[in-house]
This record gives structure tokens, sequence and C-alpha cells, in this order.
């Protein structure tokens, strides 16, 4: 994203974050920077620099979480969800079935989903053809409520690996709405490996 506005760009590996830490947790000085940009520190493979301490339990009771965003009420949290389960057991009808009562803002499973007015759904053991079929059957009770789906995107076909991943970023820049992005399956989209 910063190629072709930025002069330069460097990358830091930070490796003495607390565990779970984010670029949010980051409160560096400029010096500190400029000290990282110049000496980045070792990928944690190659550190032997684990300090073998606790955190202070006090220190965690005083810091304040925003409350944990739902996507399927007390069951599906916001972020990435692996949905697994053995072949032909309903796992694309479960997430289809997700997307479309998130378009729709209906209930799911008897429970509330955040409404949602954009997804992408990567289909990429269906066609055009598969797809049509399921969405007919999903919606034979919603049949006036089609253009509500409007937001709703589907690709038969996805990049692998890196590029698909970029592809993917590409996209939710360009959709900064999308709430869902559903990847069917899994052993599509990863790199081939040896």
């Amino acid at each position: 994203r910063l190629d072709g506005g930025a002069r330069s760009v460097r990358t830091v590996r930070v490796s003495d974050l607390p565990a779970k830490a984010d670029a949010a947790d980051v409160s560096w000085s400029a010096d500190e920077l400029l000290r990282r940009l110049q000496q980045p520190a070792k990928k944690a493979a190659e550190s032997s620099e684990f300090e073998p301490r606790g955190r202070s339990v006090v220190d965690l009771m005083a810091q304040a979480f925003a409350p944990i965003s739902w996507m399927l009420a007390d069951l599906i949290p916001e972020g990435t969800i692996l949905v697994a389960g053995k072949p032909k057991s309903g796992k694309s009808w479960f997430v289809l079935n997700l997307i479309v009562a998130a378009m729709l803002g209906i209930e799911y499973l008897r429970r509330s989903v955040e409404k949602s007015t954009r997804a992408l759904y990567l289909a990429l053991e269906d066609n055009d053809r598969r797809m049509q079929s399921r969405v007919r059957t999903l919606m034979v009770e919603y049949a006036t409520r089609l253009p509500e789906l409007a937001g709703f995107e589907y690709r038969c076909d996805w990049p692998r690996g890196l590029d698909g991943a970029i592809a993917l970023d590409e996209y939710l820049t360009r959709h900064p709405d999308c709430r869902i992005v559903a990847v069917d399956v899994l052993a599509k989209i990863r790199p081939i490996s040896d």
C-alpha cells in the first residue's frame, strides 16, 4: 500500500512485545523507532531473549477490554474462525446460511446475527450453477428480499498463497464495509507445497 507513496519502506521485526501484543500496543519514542530501524530485532526463531517471568495480575485487572463483537450471538465472534468437520457434514451450507442471515438481518440457529451490507464468499469447490442452486434453496422463504443480497459477492476461483492474500487485501481495501469473508475450502487457497 505504501509503494509509490513513500520514499522508502522498511520492515522492523519485533520480538520483545508481550504475547498477543500488536502494533497498537507499541508506544515507541522517535529515538526508539530510529534505533530499531537501524538495528532491527532478530527473528523470534533466532532470538534467545525470552525472559522467563510472569505478568502482574494486578496490572491485568486494571486493563479495560472492548466487549466481544459477535457475528452469530454467543457462538461465532468477530475474527478469524475455522469451521471444521467431516466431509459432507454441511460446513458449506452452514457458512452460506450464516452469510444470507447476516445480509438479511435475520436470526440463524435461533440466535441474532450481526447485520452486514457486504460479504465475500470464495466458493472454491463450486461453480456458478451450484452457487445459484444453493442460494435459490436458501431464499425460498425470502424471494422478495433478493435485492438485499446485492452486497453478497462470490468467486469460484481465487489465487493461492501470497497472491491470494494480496488479492484479498486489495478487495478489503476497496470494500471497507465487508464484514464477512468466507474461504471454502482452505486447501484450495493455501500455497501448493511439496
